[in-house]
């Protein structure tokens, strides 16, 4: 958890650099200059703990797209990012996000990250030192009708051996998106209440989970259209995956539930391990593989005069309080959903409380009082 702190220090020095640039600039900032920021995404530390990777999304007016391109630097500080992988644009800010992918060999000398570029999708591999770049898998190695898709929950994540890499695909669409349909308002009373009906067009498909074998180069599905795969994690042993699935997507009710599963990676059989109402997600296995489950604080922070979250976040603390669970909720009076409409003082105190509760519990010194 320490490899955590250091990478939200790195990228929070990155944005104080950016924000330091425009004090020196002495000019107020323009809508130009809001489009044009440089946005880095999937920070995460080589398993050495000596370098980290991360995505750096560039935004281009002229071509109209966002490029997305692989970077590394040293946790300590020296030397400067260095660019190793271009991972493809698009003109979608949601599709950028969404089509990120990136992890660490176990040996933490290259890394594995989606790209997409010409328009093909590819798992490549880049070597940190040489940057030299090998394709792992294409969408020719995948069954008929499916293609490679990095996803935000359900990223790359090696076997513990590091023999094998399991990813996520989904089938491609059997018929064109239909185009938007135009915007309309209603006027609803107080008894109005969403309709039931499919949020999942057919054009749309499952995630699917695929495990690639690096010593035979073989991609099996693990996984069926049945479910749609959100997370997983594998077993110490590297014998079994923890999956969050999705079972229904046809109904507004059922859209934010998923539930945990057990996976045996040898016989591909899976069992139901925690089916219920909510949310189950992203499961981590105890090192000694025993449980999947963990224990830890939450800090819960929103404005007073939220709209969207002002009946469930408190209902979320009071049951997490209930459960005897380690929760903190900080109410800022006067302020609505979204932070960047916060007052500067406020939005400051979120910030210093937000890093003095992380070093409380990452076991950093020097902790903030938020005062």
């Amino acid at each position: 958890m320490r490899r955590a702190a250091v990478a939200l220090l790195c990228v929070s020095a990155l944005c104080l650099a950016l924000a330091a640039q425009a004090e020196a600039d002495k000019r107020p900032i323009g809508i130009a200059d809001l489009i044009e920021v440089k946005a880095p995404s999937k920070v995460t530390i080589s398993p050495d703990g000596s370098q980290i990777a991360y995505v750096l999304t560039t935004p281009s007016l002229a071509d109209n797209a966002l490029s997305s391109d692989l970077y590394v630097l040293a946790t300590d500080g020296a030397g400067q990012p260095r660019k190793l992988a271009s991972a493809g644009s698009t003109s979608s800010a949601f599709a950028s996000v969404f089509r990120q992918a990136l992890t660490w060999t176990p040996d933490s000398r290259s890394l594995v990250f989606a790209s997409h570029r010409d328009g093909m999708s590819e798992i490549r591999t880049v070597d940190v030192g040489s940057g030299r770049s090998a394709v792992l898998v294409t969408a020719d190695m995948l069954e008929d009708g499916y293609e490679i898709q990095g996803a935000v929950g359900a990223t790359f994540k090696f076997s513990p051996d590091g023999r094998r890499l399991a990813s996520v695909a989904r089938r491609k669409p059997v018929s064109p998106a239909p185009e938007p349909k135009p915007m309309r308002a209603i006027d609803a009373d107080d008894e109005w209440q969403p309709a039931e009906k499919r949020i999942q067009p057919d054009w749309m498909s499952m995630m699917n989970l695929f495990l690639l074998d690096l010593d035979s180069g073989q991609v099996m599905r693990m996984t069926t259209d049945d479910y749609d795969v959100a997370s997983f994690d594998w077993s110490p042993d590297g014998t079994r995956l923890a999956l969050s699935l999705k079972t229904d997507l046809s109904r507004v009710t059922s859209y934010y539930t998923t539930d945990l599963f057990l996976l045996d990676v040898d016989s591909r059989q899976l069992r139901p391990l925690v089916r219920q109402e909510g949310q189950d997600d992203t499961p981590l296995w105890s090192p000694d593989g025993r449980t999947i489950a963990i224990h830890t604080p939450l800090l819960i922070v929103m404005g007073e005069d939220d709209a969207i979250t002002n009946i469930d976040t408190p209902k979320l603390f009071a049951g997490l309080r209930r459960l005897e669970r380690p929760a903190q909720l900080l109410i800022y009076p006067g302020e609505g959903h979204v932070i960047y409409d916060w007052s500067v003082e406020q939005a400051a105190d979120v910030s210093r409380r937000m890093v003095g509760f992380l070093r409380k519990h990452l076991g950093a010194t020097g902790a903030a009082t938020g005062k």
